[in-house]
């Protein structure tokens, strides 16, 4: 618009010196033409200068927000023709800034008010008034008006827009001036103290600070700008960038239970879920200390995002709390992945079950639905304690999902049903989980040391235990029990239990019906179920079995009903001065395959591999070996190769080896799976 009016108006003088001035020197018409020439100068040089004001509006604007957002420069370069700097902030990228004289032009600069914000002014005075005055910074998530100025082509009087352009309001200031240069007097760079001042014609300085030894926040991917919120770590790992040299150490100056570390620029934090803390950390050079900062934390709910690539994280013993009260609570965490990041120690803590469940009520139970990884580390020193008849208690009282790759070390269950040092009532899956050292399980019905009940009532049940094991000072004890006492699970009712072992008691006082060194009873829910134990083995003590009706090294009874089947299973069995106990099972029906047994020292008990004693009245051929061999002596190949060809007929992707560990006294076999 300006380049058009000027030509417009330089046509039309010509055109009347052409008609008005025929008897004029040449000389005259040389001077007007020069004149002219030096008028279109002027106004090409307000132009460049209108253009300049507005880039160095923007420029103020982008230094205002980075003074509230206390950002600060990370580098400054000094322009090739020496007119000014680009200066580059750690958060808020370039701003290039000019230095100059003061031309002739509204000066737009910026005051901070008693609120401590900025607003913007024209020549010193608020714009437009107090009332009204336009913040130079918007609210968080929202775009602050930045002015404009331009050179009205018909005023030749400079004019400001605060609507981006849509109105202009005359400054009454005659764009009358040859020159012009930026509104910024003076940009001083003083790294040694610290800080860049930036000096704005008729106003006053703003100071930055200036820093190569800097640090910069991300949480979960994304750069933190304002270090004074409260940083969720629910929403991803914080991690840091130094900005120059240096090295970083953290410490929690509040928040009981919280702890903090650096691992390769990650702040690894522990917390408590719903609490807050305060984080303090510190960047030093050669033992000097930079800077200080301070962050508030909390934690909302579990670290990461539930997904099998980005799972939740738990790492604290008051996240299993906080777990075991969202599932208790209705929360089943269906299809989500949970990953145990570190050893933790509950011992003096109070914890319920993740899961509850009671007997005959498993509609209303609450079930952990997700898959738990324990990434191999261990939970120790779990005590649960119920007076409930019907409540199951382990780790996970009730679980519907995944539980895998998890060691509980030292446990003490007491309870009356479905008892288990990891899970009271399963129905999902529980793979390669170890429960060892110091461990009593106690209760009346369908008592394991792994699991008290194995379940599965429909089809899309899984109720399978594969590669566990229960070893240690183990007691798994029946108090006036009537039901399932078993090494590695009390009650397997139409589920799978694969490649799992058991070294340790089993005991009762009162009246108990059937008591198994891997399972107590092993059962189907329907005729057309299969219940199946495979490639299992056990090395069982039976101590204190008053009236006990049945008890076996692999299975205290494997019932009749349905098709309940024991394949490839060993056991070595100490029951002295004990009657009614088989080498493999106490009772059985015809479905046992390539299963061996061995009694441990001198005593008279097992005699018999299956011993169905209070049957034999009636069918005293029941008594037998058949299926559940002795091993005499110490060599076990022929074992071996019996059960692992049992093993391939039925397609199990386990086989057994000769244990050459430190426990091949106690287990002469041991299992693996197959390349």
């Amino acid at each position: 618009m300006m380049k058009r009016g000027r030509k417009i108006a330089a046509a039309l003088l010509l055109a009347g010196l052409a008609f008005g001035t025929s008897g004029c020197m040449k000389q005259d018409l040389d001077e007007i033409r020069k004149e002219l020439q030096e008028q279109e100068e002027r106004i090409a040089a307000l132009e460049e200068w209108q253009k300049s004001v507005n880039s160095d509006i923007l420029s103020l604007k982008s230094l205002i927000e980075a003074i509230e957002g206390k950002d600060f420069v990370t580098s400054v370069k000094t322009l090739e023709d020496g007119t000014g700097y680009v200066i580059t902030f750690a958060n808020s990228g370039d701003i290039t800034i000019k230095h100059g004289e003061k031309g002739d032009t509204p000066i737009i600069g910026a005051k901070q008010d008693t609120d401590g914000k900025y607003y913007w002014t024209v020549n010193g005075e608020w714009l437009p008034d107090y009332e009204n005055r336009i913040p130079v910074t918007g609210d968080k998530g929202k775009d602050a008006i930045a002015p404009e100025v331009r050179i009205n082509p018909s005023t030749n009087e400079w004019e400001i827009s605060i609507d981006n352009g849509t109105t202009w309001t005359s400054t009454g200031v005659k764009a009358t001036g040859d020159k012009g240069d930026s509104f910024f007097e003076y940009v001083t760079v003083d790294e040694e103290s610290g800080y860049i001042e930036f000096k704005i014609q008729g106003n006053d300085a703003f100071r930055i600070p200036v820093s190569k030894n800097r640090l910069a926040f991300s949480l979960g991917g994304t750069a933190l700008t304002d270090l004074d919120q409260v940083i969720d770590i629910s929403d991803g790992d914080l991690t840091y960038e130094i900005l120059g040299d240096g090295a970083v150490s953290a410490r929690i100056l509040e928040g009981d239970g919280w702890k903090a570390g650096i691992s390769d620029k990650t702040i690894e934090i522990s917390g408590k879920i719903g609490e807050f803390a305060l984080l303090e950390l510190t960047l030093a050079d050669n033992g000097k200390v930079i800077e200080t900062y301070r962050l508030n934390l909390t934690q909302s709910s579990f670290t990461g995002k539930g997904t099998s690539a980005e799972p939740y994280m738990i790492s604290s013993k008051e996240e299993l709390q906080y777990l075991a009260k969202q599932v208790n609570s209705g929360t089943s965490y269906a299809n989500q992945h949970f990953l145990l990041m570190q050893n933790i120690d509950l011992a003096g803590t109070e914890i319920e079950s993740i899961g509850t469940v009671r007997t005959g009520a498993v509609a209303s139970g609450k079930a952990f639905q997700g898959t738990f990884n324990g990434n191999m580390h261990t939970i120790y020193n779990i005590k649960l304690y119920t007076t409930d008849e019907k409540l199951a208690q382990g780790l996970f009282g009730f679980n519907l999902g995944t539980i895998e790759n998890l060691i509980i070390e030292n446990a003490s269950i007491q309870g009356m049903n479905s008892q288990g040092a990891l899970a009271g009532d399963n129905r999902g899956t529980i793979k390669n989980c170890h429960v060892r050292g110091n461990v009593s399980i106690e209760g009346s019905t369908n008592i394991g040391g792994l699991a008290g009940t194995n379940y599965k009532d429909n089809e899309t049940m899984a109720a399978t235990i594969m590669n566990c094991s229960v070893s240690g000072n183990v007691t798994v004890k029946g108090t006036n029990a009537t039901n399932g006492i078993g090494g590695v699970v009390g009650y397997n009712t139409s589920g799978r239990i694969i490649a799992c072992r058991f070294q340790g008691k089993i005991s009762a006082t009162g009246t108990v019906c059937s008591m198994g060194g891997i399972v107590g009873y092993n059962s189907t829910l329907r005729k057309s179920d299969e219940s199946e134990i495979t490639a299992c083995y056990s090395n069982c003590e039976f101590e204190n079995l008053p009236d006990t009706p049945y008890a076996g090294g692999v299975a205290g009874t494997n019932n009749d009903f349905g098709t309940n089947k024991a394949t490839a299973c060993y056991s070595i069995v100490k029951a002295s001065n004990i009657k009614n106990i088989g080498g493999v099972c106490g009772k059985t029906g015809e479905f046992i395959n390539e299963c061996y047994w061995k009694k441990s020292g001198t005593g008279t008990y097992p005699k018999y591999g299956i011993d169905n004693f209070y049957d034999s009245y009636y069918n005293p051929g029941m008594i037998s070996d058949t299926n559940a061999m002795p091993v005499n002596g110490d060599s076990w190949s022929d074992a071996m190769a019996a059960m692992n060809e049992a093993l391939s007929k039925e397609e199990c992707e386990y086989n057994y080896k000769e244990n050459n560990g430190e426990d091949s006294a106690i287990f002469p076999l041991t299992i693996e799976m197959m390349p």
